[in-house]
């Protein structure tokens, strides 16, 4: 097998997550959900996001294909290991972490197997996973991935963890917000304190930009991220200069000028380098010194 270890240093897989955020493929029944745009560009301008937030319908569970499709991926790796799936599931997740730039990821990705690392490179169809919006850790960790022994994973028997199913997620976020102005709904803040995988946040993410949570185990924050990376991109990356648009549009701050992210020229410099195609993305992230995470 031909090594690519090389080409998986951090962020190589953040320009497939944005071209697949705005990609319409019929044939391959696949439709980007737009929030990676939406998001970035009023990050770039230094705005409260103009429109409607781009609405996702969050589902239970996924439809065979994407079931099998992770199945298979994460098999690769129990087939090598003595673990199972739901060890391999937070293995990957750390792994796509890593590949969408999130820092600090490097020990936790070096000590994947290279062969393992090497097939998910060549294998790993991250649109079979934004094709079903679903929270995709909590299904894998509560046993429900096809293939995982007697419906259950060791994680979660050994943790008691058990998410909040959808459905109720759903109908929390829509009584929480029923009736509300969209523009004011937006700069709202959403705290979940036992976070969990994120299951309340993400039928918040339809109504509000300013999510947060927090949890005691490690492994579920890190998941909780990885759905922001999937689903709500205001919860994986949330600029400083954004927090101070937010709190100045809602009036927790005095109500002047917003600051913008064009006066400061490191800035201005980065932002039309990055509009003139001369640096990627992840170059304007480094550029400014975004720190990034959940």
């Amino acid at each position: 097998m031909t090594s690519h270890l090389h080409k998986q240093t951090r962020g190589w897989l953040l320009p497939y997550l944005l071209a697949l955020d705005t990609l319409e493929c019929h044939e391959k029944d696949f439709t980007g959900h737009g929030r990676w745009s939406y998001w970035l560009d009023a990050c770039f301008r230094g705005v409260v996001p103009e429109g409607p937030i781009p609405q996702i319908v969050f589902r239970s569970t996924p439809d065979t294909r994407a079931d099998h499709h992770l199945r298979d991926v994460l098999r690769y790796y129990v087939e090598r290991s003595s673990e199972w799936y739901d060890t391999a599931f937070l293995d990957l997740t750390a792994w796509l972490l890593h590949g969408f730039g999130k820092r600090g990821m490097e020990a936790e990705v070096d000590r994947i197997r290279g062969q393992v690392r090497d097939y998910w490179y060549t294998t790993f169809n991250l649109a079979e996973l934004l094709r079903c919006p679903i929270d995709w850790p909590a299904y894998v960790l509560e046993g429900q991935l096809s293939g995982m022994k007697a419906g259950r994973s060791r994680w979660a028997d050994g943790s008691g963890f058990f998410s909040t199913p959808m459905n109720v997620t759903k109908l929390m976020a829509e009584m929480t917000f029923m009736g509300g102005d969209p523009e004011t709904m937006k700069l709202q803040t959403v705290c979940d304190p036992c976070v969990g995988t994120g299951k309340m946040l993400l039928p918040a993410s339809n109504y509000s930009l300013r999510l947060y949570g927090q949890d005691i185990v490690p492994d579920l924050v890190m998941c909780c991220e990885l759905n922001g990376w999937l689903w709500a991109p205001w919860l994986a990356w949330m600029p400083a200069w954004m927090d101070d648009v937010f709190e100045r549009a809602s009036g927790e701050r005095p109500a002047t000028e917003h600051l913008r992210l064009e006066q400061d020229p490191k800035r201005v410099e980065a932002t039309e380098a990055y509009r003139a195609g001369e640096i990627t993305q992840l170059d304007f992230f480094e550029t400014v010194g975004v720190q990034q995470g959940a």
